[in-house]
């Protein structure tokens, strides 16, 4: 319960929505940064920091769905959050299957 309740407070913290809006902004400039063409050393690089985005947005969208449970899905950007989250890390898996 008390765990809950930390996971409640820090979904509702607006420096914790500042951090993720943060992550969110350098995600939408690595994406900006891609081009044809880049060494594969550039391409690791690039793969290694979205494999960490992926990580903090996973992350937060834990942290809500525990501190607000069904709450959570009442509100429409939490929703898209999460879809972007799932078909993110299902793209990954079927991206690690495959290369198997």
């Amino acid at each position: 319960m008390r765990l809950q309740l930390l996971f409640y407070n820090l979904s509702r913290n607006q420096k914790f929505d500042i951090f993720i809006m943060v992550f969110i902004m350098l995600n939408m400039l690595t994406m900006a940064i891609e081009f044809e063409g880049m060494s594969e050393e550039y391409k690791r690089a690039l793969e290694i920091i979205n494999y960490t985005f992926l990580t903090v947005f996973t992350l937060e969208c834990v942290i809500k769905i525990l501190g607000l449970r069904h709450y959570y899905f009442k509100e429409p950007w939490n929703i898209f959050d999460f879809v972007v989250v799932v078909i993110s890390l299902l793209s990954k898996l079927n991206r690690y299957f495959s290369d198997a």
